[in-house]
């Protein structure tokens, strides 16, 4: 009788700790499922942030830059994209430099960049045309070879008829020679090129 109930209590015992072993095996998978769980989940937050991030670097970027014309004496005319805060000097480098013909001090190259900015080389030769043009209307002197029909009219006692028989006298004789051959033009006397002596000139 005592060996039976021996047998009862180390059969119970042992049903006892199997399922205390089982439900702890239990708990282990679950909490290694939790934990795989986690990790997959933090690794997809962390690529979701990563890739906002890429998203918000690259608008970023795309924001900060602008957009310049650079044409005239450069080797590669054309259509540029810099970054903001760029000076004039790197627009033209991103077009291959100035030309050979190229004035070199007609442009500041260290002026700042505007979105939308035409940057325009002028030959060595366009150079000297303008400055000539500056000082010639700076002197007040409108040179007769050259002036067009408006600007033959800002001259004193010459109207839209006398200015167009300059135009066709140059046309049909060539150039003037000298300021006082503009008599010859029909209707400029004496008189009137007296108006105009101080006020007319011919390269």
């Amino acid at each position: 009788m005592s060996c039976l109930m021996l047998l009862l209590l180390y059969g119970c015992a042992y049903q006892g700790q199997q399922e205390a072993v089982t439900v702890i095996a239990e708990d282990a998978e679950e909490n290694d499922r939790q934990h795989s769980g986690n990790v997959m989940q933090e690794t997809e937050d962390e690529a979701s942030v990563s890739e906002a991030d890429d998203r918000s670097a690259s608008q970023q970027a795309g924001e900060k830059k602008l957009t310049v014309y650079v044409c005239g004496a450069v080797v590669h005319p054309g259509v540029y994209e810099l970054p903001m805060e760029s000076r004039v000097y790197e627009a033209v480098a991103l077009a291959g430099g100035m030309s050979d013909e190229a004035a070199l001090t007609a442009v500041n190259q260290a002026e700042l960049l505007a979105d939308g900015q035409m940057i325009v080389i002028p030959t060595a030769e366009e150079q000297q045309t303008e400055a000539a043009a500056v000082r010639e209307y700076e002197q007040g002197l409108v040179n007769i070879n050259t002036a067009d029909l408006e600007e033959l009219k800002t001259l004193p006692g010459i109207g839209d008829s006398k200015a167009r028989s300059i135009i066709a006298y140059r046309e049909k004789n060539g150039a003037f020679g000298a300021i006082q051959d503009i008599k010859n033009v029909d209707g400029i006397g004496d008189g009137v090129f007296a108006k105009l002596e101080g006020c007319i000139k011919v390269d």
